[in-house]
């Protein structure tokens, strides 16, 4: 539910400014500083990460992803972390017999 109320705050500020070329430097300047903090958005990425690993290996039926699904999830949550600059998480996981290790 927080995902959904930061996308629709950060889509507000976005639209709150009119459609000009002079404004696309005031945009990204507004959204940085309101949504930027690498380190709580690096905080969100990894709980997000894990949510989704535990979910997963706790789910049953139908509920439960399918491989290819998880993998292409946490490797969205992966290329986010990097791009914050997070760099000991590249190809650290293993996928085995349904569950995730970690590997440092």
């Amino acid at each position: 539910h927080s995902q959904c109320y930061q996308g629709l705050r950060a889509y507000e500020l976005i639209e709150s400014y009119p459609l000009t070329s002079e404004n696309y430097p005031k945009v990204i300047s507004a959204f940085t500083e309101r949504f930027g903090n690498q380190e709580i958005l690096t905080e969100i990425y990894v709980r997000e990460l894990l949510k989704l690993i535990t979910q997963n290996v706790h789910s049953q039926g139908k509920d439960k992803l399918s491989l290819m699904s998880l993998f292409d999830k946490i490797e969205s949550h992966i290329r986010a972390l990097e791009s914050l600059g997070v760099k000991k998480l590249q190809r650290c996981l293993v996928i085995s017999h349904g569950g995730i290790v970690f590997i440092s």
